[in-house]
C-alpha cells in the first residue's frame, strides 16, 4: 500500500491555494517568496504585528535587502500587486507576464566587487575615448552616475567584472568603428549604453557591438602601461603589474640585455620593452620564449 505521512502542523502553518503549485508562471523562489508573505497572514489579512516589510523579513528569518530582491521579482511576475484599495495583495497569474532585459538582470543576485564605483569609471572612460570612432564624443569630466549605473547593468547581463570595464568599453568601440552605421553617428556614452534606464534595443545593440569587436584588432598604444598589461592578461599572464621600457641598437642588443638582468634585480611582475631606432613596435619583450606571448607585438 503507497502512504505518504508527515507531521500535522500545531497551528504554524501556511494557507494557500493548490493552484500556486500548479502555477507555471512564478518560479520555485517566487512561490517561496509568496509563501512567505503569506505565512504573516491569517483569514486573508497580515497579522497586526506586522507593520512594514522589514517585519515580513524578519518574521522568515531573512535578510531584508535579499527579502526585498525576492518581492520585487515576485512583483514583476505579477503575484504580488496594488489592489484597488491601495492594499498589497497575494495573487496567483494566469498568464505569463512580459518582462523587460532590465528587469530580469536586475532579478538577477548582485555582484560583490572588489573595485569602486569611481575606479570602474575612470577605466570606462579610457577605454571609451582609446577606441571610440572618431565621430563619436569623448568622454570627460567627473563621476556620472546615470550612465555608470546603464553601463553596469550591461556589464551585469555579460558578465563583464569591474577589473575589466577599460577592454569590455573598448571593445564596444572597436565594434562601432568596424560598422559603416554606428562609425559615423555622433554618439555619446549614454546614447550608446542608456541613462540610468536601459532599453531592450541598447542591450541588443551593446551585446551586437561587443561581439563584433571581438574580431577587430585592438590599438596598441606602446607608450600606455595599460596597454601593454591587457595585452598579457589576455594571454593569461595577470600577474604582471608594471612595464619598463628600453632603448637598444637592435634585438640581439635587447636579448643580452634581458638575458643579463641580475636575479636580485629581475621583477616577476614587470613587463620588460626593448625599443630600436626607427620601430614603432618593440623589437623584443619578456617571455618572449613562452608560447602565449611569442607573437605578442609581432
Amino acid at each position: 500500500m503507497f502512504n505518504i505521512v508527515m507531521t500535522e502542523p500545531d497551528g504554524n502553518f501556511v494557507q494557500a491555494d493548490k493552484e500556486l503549485i500548479r502555477c507555471k508562471y512564478l518560479t520555485g523562489s517566487q512561490k517561496e517568496t509568496w509563501l512567505m508573505i503569506a505565512s504573516t497572514c491569517w483569514h486573508g489579512k497580515s497579522s497586526k504585528l506586522v507593520c512594514s516589510w522589514k517585519d515580513v523579513a524578519n518574521e522568515n528569518d531573512v535578510e531584508y535587502k535579499k527579502f526585498m530582491d525576492a518581492k520585487k521579482s515576485l512583483c514583476r511576475a505579477g503575484g504580488l500587486i496594488t489592489n484597488e484599495d491601495g492594499e498589497w495583495e497575494l495573487v496567483i497569474p494566469s498568464e505569463q507576464k512580459v518582462t523587460t532585459i532590465e528587469e530580469e538582470v536586475q532579478d538577477a543576485p548582485n555582484r560583490k566587487h572588489s573595485m569602486s564605483q569611481k575606479d570602474a569609471w575612470e577605466l570606462v572612460k579610457e577605454g571609451w575615448n582609446k577606441d571610440k570612432p572618431d565621430a563619436w564624443l569623448r568622454l570627460d569630466g567627473g563621476f556620472n552616475l546615470p550612465v555608470y549605473i546603464a553601463f553596469e547593468t550591461h556589464a551585469k547581463r555579460l558578465n563583464i567584472e569591474r577589473e575589466d570595464y577599460a577592454r569590455f568599453t573598448a571593445q564596444v568601440c572597436r565594434g562601432a568603428s568596424a560598422d559603416s552605421w554606428w562609425s559615423k553617428q555622433n554618439m555619446k556614452a549614454s546614447s550608446v549604453f542608456g541613462f540610468s534606464k536601459v532599453t531592450d534595443k541598447k542591450f541588443e545593440n551593446v551585446e551586437k557591438l561587443y561581439k563584433a569587436g571581438a574580431n577587430v584588432e585592438a590599438k596598441t598604444d606602446y607608450g600606455c602601461d595599460a596597454d601593454i598589461l591587457a595585452r598579457y592578461h589576455e594571454k593569461g599572464h595577470t600577474d604582471l603589474k608594471t612595464v619598463t621600457r628600453y632603448e637598444v641598437a637592435d634585438r640581439i642588443e635587447a636579448e643580452e640585455h634581458l638575458n643579463n638582468i641580475p636575479e636580485e634585480d629581475f621583477s616577476q611582475t614587470t613587463v620588460y620593452l626593448y625599443f630600436a631606432p626607427g620601430k614603432e613596435k618593440p623589437v623584443h619583450w619578456s617571455r618572449r620564449n613562452r608560447n602565449s606571448t611569442r607573437y605578442l607585438f609581432a
